[in-house]
């Protein structure tokens, strides 16, 4: 039910969003109402577990508050509240973990595995049609290719898609099924348009190629020389194409060089804001705990935001916890913790995963999927 809800929560925004709604914010007031309801549930129903994780959160929002005090020699700057939504979307995953403190979902049924398979391939049938029909509505920019179905952001519908990619493939190798409806999140993946998902996606491919073993049959080849030949026979056509559908992107790199377009202008957010705020801006205190206007410092390179946003003990404790408490590895089968490499690998140079609230939930279906058996 709660998948349902959240999902709903992302197309109401993005649809009221489109149509000029007078509010449009939907995911933000049910997660909202989440965290009330997570907090409410972990003090009724008391236990050790649940301790630990409301302590941790005290910790993290006391770390949050003195990095935001001494920002400005004033005290809480302008941006305080907007700086609060970043931090409750940064430590949203763990009310998760308050609400389903049997992590990783130790159900009996696997229904929410099958609700999830429906959201995955609901929202990609949205993106397929946006495309053939070019409807504005499912698309991912406003001014470069792309397709995002009922999602209201691109870097949500990275990391969706770089999980649903992940769930499929290891249902393909497992149990040998969800064929098609691999292939239609790989046709939904290539359409979404961000550089981060295509990387994610040409990794997941090199990944299954050598656990499928792929290489051992006569047909790829066959395939391979084909495609190869009608690669370079169309060369030109296929470029200009891409010059066609990645128009913005390409002018970035006339403009500037390829690492600006391949970061989308992250390696010049670095050297402007993020170098410049910490060595001008911050005093002793900031760099233990952070504190920023993130807003306008962020970089979008991921362990460059975690710090700027937490500091060296903040970071320190919140990267701690959640490979503790989310990303356990060791409770993760092989294939899993490939491919969440793979994930963290597109974090670090995207940005916008840890601070990703709408894709909490979905990262923990998928890891529910991947564990080891007990």
């Amino acid at each position: 039910m709660l998948l349902i809800v959240f999902y709903l929560s992302e197309a109401f925004t993005k649809i009221a969003y489109y149509f000029h709604a007078g509010f449009h914010n939907y995911s933000a007031l049910i997660k909202g109402g989440f965290i009330l309801l997570s907090l409410y549930i972990a003090l009724v129903n008391f236990n050790k577990k649940r301790k630990s994780i409301l302590l941790f959160l005290m910790i993290m929002s006391i770390i949050f508050l003195i990095g935001q005090y001494t920002f400005n020699t004033n005290g809480l700057n302008s941006n305080f509240f907007k700086n609060l939504i970043y931090s409750s979307r940064y430590i949203f995953v763990f009310f998760l973990i308050l609400y389903f403190i049997d992590y990783p979902f130790k159900f009996k049924s696997k229904m929410h595995l099958k609700v999830y398979e429906k959201i995955v391939l609901i929202n990609s049938f949205f993106i397929i049609i946006g495309f053939f029909f070019n409807l504005i509505i499912f698309r991912t920019y406003s001014s470069r290719f792309g397709f995002n179905g009922l999602f209201m952001v691109p870097s949500i519908t990275t990391f969706f898609y770089a999980l649903a990619l992940t769930y499929f493939s290891y249902q393909y190798i497992k149990y040998n099924k969800n064929k098609l409806e691999l292939l239609i999140v790989i046709i939904a993946s290539l359409l979404v348009g961000t550089k981060a998902l295509l990387l994610f996606l040409l990794l997941t491919l090199i990944h299954l190629f050598f656990v499928k073993k792929i290489y051992k049959l006569k047909l790829f080849y066959l395939f391979a020389s084909i495609s190869i030949i009608v690669i370079v026979s169309n060369i030109n056509l296929i470029i200009n194409f891409l010059k066609n559908k990645y128009d913005t992107l390409f002018r970035v790199y006339e403009n500037y060089d390829l690492i600006t377009m391949l970061t989308s202008y992250r390696n010049l957010r670095l050297k402007e804001n993020f170098i410049p705020v910490i060595t001008e801006n911050w005093s002793f205190l900031n760099y233990l705990f952070g504190g920023t206007d993130f807003v306008k410092y962020r970089v979008e390179f991921e362990l460059f935001d975690v710090f700027l946003f937490w500091g060296i003990i903040g970071s320190f404790l919140y990267l701690y916890f959640y490979f503790k408490k989310i990303i356990s590895f060791k409770k993760i089968v092989k294939f899993g913790k490939i491919q969440i490499v793979f994930l963290l690998i597109i974090a670090m140079l995207s940005g916008t995963y840890f601070n990703n609230a709408p894709v909490a939930l979905y990262l923990l279906v998928v890891l529910s999927s991947l564990r080891t058996p007990n």
